[in-house]
C-alpha cells in the first residue's frame, strides 16, 4: 500500500503507474511514480483540454479533425465548410450520398472536391488514371453478358 502525493489516498501498488527507468551517467535506476493512475490521468486530461481545446468540428453530422485537415490538405475548417456548402453536402461525382471525404490530387497536392466513400475508393482503385476510368466506362457500356 502507498499514499498518492496528489490525492493523499492510500491505494494498492497496482493503482500506481509502472516505475520509470531513469538513466544517469553512473547507471540506470527505477523510479517509482508518486501519483496514482487516476491523478495522472486527470492531470493529462486537463493539460490536453488546456493546450488543445477542441480539435474537431462538425459539418452535416460528420465530425472532422482540424489538425488532420490542416496537416494533410492545408485546409482550414472554414474552407471545408465552404466547399461542403457549395456542393450542397453531396458527393461531387454521384451527387447522391453525403460528401465526407476530401479528394485531392496526389501529383499536384491540391484539393479537388468532397466525395462519398465509394466514389473516393473508385478513384483510388483506378489510381486517378483517366484512361483506366474511360476503359471501365467502355466495359460497362459494352456489357453483353456470358
Amino acid at each position: 500500500m502507498r499514499i498518492c502525493t496528489k490525492c493523499l489516498i492510500e491505494k494498492e501498488e497496482t493503482d500506481f503507474p509502472a516505475p520509470v527507468a531513469i538513466k544517469r551517467e553512473y547507471g540506470t535506476y527505477m523510479k517509482r511514480r508518486p501519483q496514482c493512475k487516476d491523478c495522472v490521468n486527470e492531470y493529462q486530461r486537463r493539460m490536453t483540454l488546456k493546450n488543445n481545446p477542441s480539435d474537431s468540428f462538425e459539418v452535416g453530422g460528420i465530425k472532422r479533425s482540424k489538425r488532420k485537415l490542416w496537416e494533410v490538405y492545408r485546409m482550414t475548417p472554414d474552407e471545408y465548410i465552404e466547399l461542403f456548402e457549395s456542393q450542397e453536402g453531396l458527393c461531387a461525382i454521384c451527387r447522391d450520398a453525403t460528401a465526407s471525404v476530401v479528394d485531392h490530387c496526389h501529383q499536384k497536392g491540391h484539393v479537388r472536391a468532397l466525395l462519398c466513400q465509394p466514389c473516393n475508393v473508385m478513384l483510388g482503385a483506378a489510381r486517378d488514371n483517366v484512361s483506366i476510368l474511360a476503359r471501365g466506362i467502355e466495359y460497362l457500356n459494352n456489357d453483353v453478358g456470358v
